[in-house]
């Protein structure tokens, strides 16, 4: 498969998945419930993510365009791809310094995140400026691995809190105190 057709249909799966969110999103937003800070952190990275993704994805199909060459256009997405990823973990740990965490698990996730976007942009620097790899498609492919996979596990994570919030209310009311059906 061309450079080229894997990076549309990169753009395809992330907006898709950031059209899925809103619908979601919006729908949740309807019920009567309370939306915490870090539900909104979540749900603003699931956004920025999935629109960031195919921006740069499209920025360099109009590089090749162009007539660039190959390795030109893979160190100049590179590089935008690196200072993307730094940017991100300097804003990310900017917002979740005002979000009280008492979840191990969320904690862990966004520690991983963090450790993951830093490789990242480590790896597009590298990239870029030649250094182990020679300014490549292969390692400005990989990094749009983590910020689909954060995407993906934050789409399910949409999806499915709401059903285990109402089974955590229901198991609050135990069964000697629910009504007899006779």
């Amino acid at each position: 498969m061309e450079p080229s057709d894997l990076l549309i249909n990169i753009a395809a799966i992330f907006v898709a998945l950031a059209g899925f969110s809103g619908i979601v999103a919006t729908f949740q937003l309807r019920e009567d419930r309370r939306i915490t800070r870090g539900d909104a952190l979540g749900l603003s990275i699931m956004v920025n993510f999935s629109l960031t993704g195919p921006v740069f994805c499209l920025s360099s199909i109009v590089l090749l365009s162009f007539g660039l060459d190959e390795r030109t256009v893979w160190g100049v997405s590179s590089a935008a791809m690196s200072l993307n990823y730094f940017v991100w973990v300097v804003v990310m740990l900017w917002q979740i310094r005002s979000i009280r965490v008492s979840s191990f698990l969320v904690k862990a996730l966004f520690t991983l995140f963090t450790f993951l976007a830093l490789s990242g942009s480590t790896i597009s620097a590298m990239n870029a400026a030649g250094i182990v790899f020679q300014q490549e498609f292969g390692p400005y492919l990989a990094m749009f691995v983590l910020p689909l996979a954060m995407v993906s596990i934050m789409f399910s994570r949409l999806l499915l809190r709401p059903m285990w919030r109402k089974l955590r209310v229901q198991r609050r009311v135990s069964p000697a105190r629910r009504a007899d059906p006779r």
